[in-house]
């Protein structure tokens, strides 16, 4: 009788302990950011003419998953959307450097971030460091920066800016028409999409 007493005290207690962890599972903080709109620009410095170089693209497209404040998910970049503002240069870009027919889209995942937790109800502006992980055919790159984030009611919008290196991705440096471009390069990207607590993901899995 006593032995059939301990069992069934462990029996309730593991009932309670696995109704104890299905609340915490239902408490946690979970959010889905979709991305559906925004654009990136970047900019170069030409030699020996030090002339400017200014580029820009189309919308990043994917899904982040935000889960009590750590952030992970990734983004899609079509490279083929770039433009500099003069045709053979693109063309030149495109087909001899970043060889868009065999590798047609940059990707960045989140590796650090950190976001409100829980997440404000209502709107809010924040700045918060990040980094992450960019790759350019194939060739992975360590990036770090600064998000500036804000939220305005369902829409949560945001915009980074990165320095990374040509030479990074084992790319050569970029020369055209007597030009050749400098090995840095800064990146800024405006992204937003609807934030929707508990939310599916609508990135291609």
């Amino acid at each position: 009788m006593k032995m059939m007493n301990v069992i069934t005290r462990k029996a309730a207690l593991a009932i309670v302990s696995v109704f104890a962890i299905g609340s915490v599972a239902q408490a946690a903080d979970q959010w889905v950011l979709n991305l559906n709109g925004g654009k990136v620009d970047f900019h170069a410095i030409g030699k020996p003419k030090m002339l400017k170089i200014h580029g820009k693209g189309g919308s990043p497209k994917g899904a982040f998953a935000v889960n009590d404040g750590k952030v992970t998910g990734k983004a899609i970049f079509d490279l083929n959307s770039l433009d500099t503002g003069i045709d053979m240069r693109n063309s030149h870009m495109k087909e001899k450097y970043l060889e868009t027919n065999k590798h047609p889209n940059a990707t960045f995942e989140i590796t650090d971030i950190k976001l409100p937790n829980p997440m404000p109800a209502g709107d809010f502006e924040k700045d918060v460091p990040f980094r992450g992980k960019l790759t350019v055919k194939g060739v992975p790159q360590v990036i770090s920066g600064t998000a500036k984030l804000s939220k305005a009611g369902s829409t949560m919008k945001g915009q980074v800016e990165f320095s990374t290196t040509v030479k990074g991705f084992q790319i050569d440096i970029p020369s055209f028409a007597g030009i050749t471009m400098a090995d840095e390069v800064q990146v800024q990207v405006e992204f937003e999409g609807p934030l929707k607590k508990g939310g599916q993901s609508l990135a291609k899995k």
